[in-house]
């Protein structure tokens, strides 16, 4: 029913056959601190949620996060995490929240976000990576599932950097003599236990 809200047997109906929706879009936020939040606002859905809640039926906002980024998307998100596979840019993707309680739950989401840095071939990309905390609780409130994020003033670099021929020499020849200097040791303490078992038979001996 577009551009109709629904009535109060529909909503009632559609939480009983436990049915959901898909949200999906894109919004521009400023390099300040925020927050992107669903919610009830309409008037007759907050008298419909109320209503429902009297009668003991609450909303559920479990749900699953799909892809939740920042920045412009990018094809060359994919070739980031094959070169860099330390990096995490998005990992709220594929996470999701499902409390099985009968009561209003707010959901919410604490971002960090850090612009990246990366060189790739010869290239700098621009990217946004960010770490999450999250959290749930009841609410008096109605239902909801807030994103607060955090833009960091500071920014990561990423390249990867070929290390020369002579790097490695250096390396092996360390290794090298590691293990000369180990079986060294290891041969003075096999030889001075030796000696000393010789010398403590012949002690008795004599």
């Amino acid at each position: 029913m577009r551009g109709v809200l629904p009535s109060y047997d529909d909503v009632k109906r559609q939480i009983e056959n436990g049915e959901g929706c898909e949200v999906n879009g894109h919004v521009f936020v400023h390099k300040v601190p925020g927050n992107i939040h669903f919610s009830i606002h309409n008037e007759k859905m907050t008298e419909i949620v109320q209503r429902l809640q009297n009668d003991g039926i609450y909303l559920n906002y479990a749900h699953k996060i799909l892809d939740f980024t920042f920045g412009t998307p990018d094809a060359k998100a994919s070739e980031i995490q094959r070169k860099f596979p330390e990096i995490v840019l998005y990992p709220l993707e594929g996470s999701s929240m499902n409390e099985e309680i009968r009561l209003a739950i707010a959901y919410q989401y604490y971002l960090n976000v850090v612009r990246a840095k990366v060189m790739l071939r010869g290239e700098e990309v621009e990217a946004y990576q960010y770490t999450i905390s999250r959290s749930f609780g009841i609410t008096r409130d109605f239902p909801a599932l807030f994103f607060k994020y955090e833009m960091s003033p500071l920014y990561v670099r990423y390249e990867l950097k070929e290390k020369s021929i002579w790097h490695f020499l250096v390396n092996i020849c360390a290794i090298i003599g590691g293990v000369y200097t180990a079986f060294s040791i290891l041969d003075a303490i096999i030889y001075s236990s030796v000696s000393r078992i010789f010398k403590h038979r012949i002690g008795k001996l004599s």
